[in-house]
């Protein structure tokens, strides 16, 4: 099993998991590295090798989960988005305010409204994943893709290669006009 799309996941999970939370979540500071890359040239796990003995360096972190997050450039059609359009990647973790090593890059989430899925399965299964959400869920639901940081969030004890793993995965809404 690489990944569930929505409908098996939701099928798989008890029933008071049937829908996303829709939230409003406050601003958020990260801290972390990042890259630009493509779903083809993926990097992540190069790039959580780099960040994460780094992660003990940080003091002034607001709890254990990990931030694995994605900038998509303004405009980008999901229509037209395919393993060859470029990205902004990052792993980081939550801190309470900028003081972190000159090394590391500050990322400012804004507030927004998110819809909040549970992601079950192994990595390589996202991309599926999220093209469901985005060409099926979004629409048939009257929300849009909100360009602000779109990122998964992971428990301390998160292991990439546990098909049973779990995520949470933030998607940016904003209704449609």
């Amino acid at each position: 099993m690489v990944g569930l799309s929505v409908k098996a996941y939701l099928h798989r999970m008890n029933d008071s998991i049937n829908e996303p939370r829709i939230v409003h979540a406050p601003a958020r500071i990260l801290a972390g590295l990042h890259i630009r890359q493509t779903t083809r040239t993926d990097q992540t796990v190069k790039l959580w090798q780099q960040f994460g003995p780094r992660i003990p360096l940080f003091h002034n972190r607001i709890g254990g989960e990990l931030f694995s997050v994605q900038i998509i450039d303004r405009g980008v059609s999901f229509s037209d988005f395919d393993l060859d359009t470029p990205f902004g990647k990052w792993a980081a973790v939550q801190v309470q305010d900028e003081k972190v090593p000159s090394d590391i890059d500050i990322l400012h989430v804004p507030a927004g409204m998110y819809a909040v899925f549970m992601y079950l399965g192994l990595p390589q299964g996202i991309h599926a994943f999220l093209t469901e959400i985005f060409t099926q869920w979004m629409p048939a639901y009257g929300y849009q893709f909100d360009f602000r940081p779109q990122f998964e969030i992971m428990p301390p004890n998160y292991s990439p290669t546990n098909p049973d793993a779990q995520e949470e995965v933030w998607i940016p809404i904003t209704t449609l006009t």
